[in-house]
């Protein structure tokens, strides 16, 4: 579940090409709704 995780955060993490406040925040609440599998 974990490596999910990080390959679904990644991906977004990858489309993340310019100063895009909804994506950033989209980001941020998928960071924090996943910070259990944070290491």
């Amino acid at each position: 579940m974990a490596e999910a995780v990080a390959e679904e955060y990644r991906s977004s993490l990858s489309d993340l090409n310019c100063n895009s406040k909804p994506h950033i925040n989209m980001l941020t609440m998928l960071a924090e709704d996943n910070i259990k599998y944070a290491q």
